[in-house]
């Protein structure tokens, strides 16, 4: 964070026991500062604190999407492989919205660019539902 040039000349001055006037108020300025600095921390902890949640809520989506993807491998019945599919797109659509949010709330935020956004949060593709033959 910031600091003033003359901060090491106010507290010099107040360990000595200096009295003035105007080292009061760049002392009062400094406490200002100081939380002011304290609210900017505390705005970029939170500001760090949404961004990881938007990436957790990506990641909890893939790895539904994965466990999906396995049941639907593991699937011989072509009515629950179907169901599973349906399941699967539903899921990637929640996952491709919650990738899009969190561009969004990036470029709120000042970045404007997404690299490696797209393979950190690889959306798989669609599944398709088995035709059944007959």
């Amino acid at each position: 964070m910031w600091e003033p040039p003359w901060k090491r000349l106010v507290e010099r001055l107040k360990a000595e026991d200096f009295e003035s006037t105007y080292l009061d108020r760049l002392d009062r300025r400094l406490s200002i500062a100081a939380g002011s600095n304290t609210l900017e921390k505390e705005i970029i902890e939170e500001m760090a604190y949404a961004l990881t949640k938007s990436g957790d809520k990506i990641n909890v989506a893939l790895l539904e999407l994965d466990v999906l993807r396995r049941d639907y491998d593991n699937a011989s019945d072509p009515a629950e492989r179907a169901r599973l599919a349906d399941g699967f797109n539903e899921k990637r659509r929640e996952a491709m919205r919650a990738r899009w949010e969190l561009m969004v709330h990036r470029e709120a935020l000042g970045f404007l660019r997404h690299d490696g956004i797209e393979e950190d949060f690889p959306i798989p593709p669609q599944l398709g539902a088995l035709k059944q033959i007959g």
